[in-house]
């Protein structure tokens, strides 16, 4: 009987969002790896490997890279403008942080142990903030050049567009009664329309 064939991509990211779960429940800087394997519901009794793509979980840190790298990748095609490509940026982001809440508590966490000496070889999240930053800030110049935004616009516009989105996200974490994902549009409406060039 030939052995059951597994989908390696829906296996890994089955596993990276146990990861995630696990560690928002326990241990953030090592989850323990049968503790993901169960969350994922690895059927080890039908011989399949135990994460389905040859190796232990990723940490969360990993999946969060994952998740933004993507994005941002996905943020620098330059088939459309600069403002279109920040608009999608900004509802994207929003979006997957409303719907992984786990995901953000680890970020908060991960955020907290950096400032922790004693949690060694915790990652360094202020690399990924900053990445994140360096995009929109890419953006917003872009947009500026293309004449959709005032000129000038750079580095401490995105700070604060960045900084809006986060602070959006903790006080969800703190207040789940906060309509999160429904704040995107708001968003993208008191920033991007104030930084509009009027000469546009």
């Amino acid at each position: 009987m030939a052995p059951e064939r597994v989908d390696q991509a829906a296996r890994r990211a089955e596993v990276l969002s146990s990861t995630i779960r696990v560690s928002a429940r326990a241990d953030l800087a090592a989850p323990r790896v049968q503790d993901v394997t169960a969350e994922a519901d690895a059927a080890e009794d039908r011989g399949l490997p135990p994460f389905g793509f040859g190796g232990p979980p990723a940490t969360p840190a990993g999946r969060v890279a994952e998740h933004m790298t993507a994005l941002l990748r996905h943020a620098r095609q330059p088939q459309r403008r600069a403002v279109d490509r920040l608009t999608e940026l900004l509802r994207s982001t929003v979006a997957l942080m409303a719907q992984q809440p786990d995901l953000d508590r680890v970020l908060v966490d991960l955020w907290a142990a950096e400032r922790t000496p004693a949690l060694a070889g915790t990652p360094d999240m202020a690399a990924v903030y900053r990445d994140h930053r360096a995009v929109v800030t890419e953006l917003l110049r872009e947009g500026a050049r293309e004449g959709d935004l005032r000129p000038g616009t750079g580095p401490a516009e995105a700070a604060v567009l960045v900084g809006a989105v986060e602070g959006c996200l903790v006080r969800w974490l703190i207040d789940p009664s906060v309509p999160c994902e429904e704040l995107s549009e708001p968003m993208i409406e008191v920033y991007l329309s104030g930084l509009r060039d009027d000469r546009a």
